[in-house]
């Protein structure tokens, strides 16, 4: 009686291994959720991975709001010169890029304007202004909504207008950035400079 017990005991275990392991599992690995449902949790960038994605879409977004690509060469007729940037050699790789940062929402928006292509190159028409001066240093938070979506909150210190030889901070002023799961990529789809 204890032989056949045994036997019938390892053919369940062999079985369950069969069918994905534990007597938990939905049979393909993931496990059971409360309520019936089977999720896989989405894999969350780290804290340090979304600072690197946040300073690489500010430095992206300061070439649309307050500068310009790396430029070099004489400018052509059309006013601009040649992108000067590893990697992004036209519009389409421009492009890209933008969409490993941002929502295509946001890429729709920036893409028309200053960046053309001539005979197969990117270029652009320059163009430069100054960033906020009245802006201080910057902190950082990393809020963990849902599996699929994060709060990346930027507080930036506030300097008094009339304070420019000390700087004094008069407040702080919070925004956040969305940073979320899109088909699989994480994107800002919600992004703005602070300053």
């Amino acid at each position: 009686m204890k032989k056949r017990t045994l036997i019938l005991l390892m053919a369940l275990v062999f079985a369950l291994a069969a069918c994905g392991g534990s007597p938990e599992s939905d049979g393909n690995g993931g496990a059971e959720q409360p309520g019936g449902g089977n999720q896989v949790d989405a894999v969350q960038p780290s804290d340090a991975e979304i600072a690197a994605a946040y300073d690489a879409a500010v430095e992206a977004m300061m070439w649309f709001e307050l500068g310009t690509m790396p430029l070099e060469g004489p400018s052509d007729d059309r006013g601009g010169a040649k992108v000067s940037y590893p990697g992004i050699e036209t519009l389409d790789d421009l492009e890209d890029y933008l969409l490993g940062l941002f929502s295509s929402d946001i890429v729709e928006d920036l893409l028309p304007g200053r960046y053309y292509e001539v005979d197969g190159e990117l270029y652009a028409i320059d163009a430069a202004k100054g960033g906020n001066i009245f802006k201080g240093e910057e902190t950082y938070e990393v809020i963990r909504e849902s599996d699929d979506s994060i709060i990346y909150r930027v507080t930036v210190e506030d300097f008094d207008p009339d304070s420019t030889d000390t700087f004094e901070v008069i407040g702080y002023t919070v925004t956040d950035m969305v940073y979320e799961d899109i088909d699989g990529a994480w994107v800002f789809t919600q992004f703005e400079l602070v300053r």
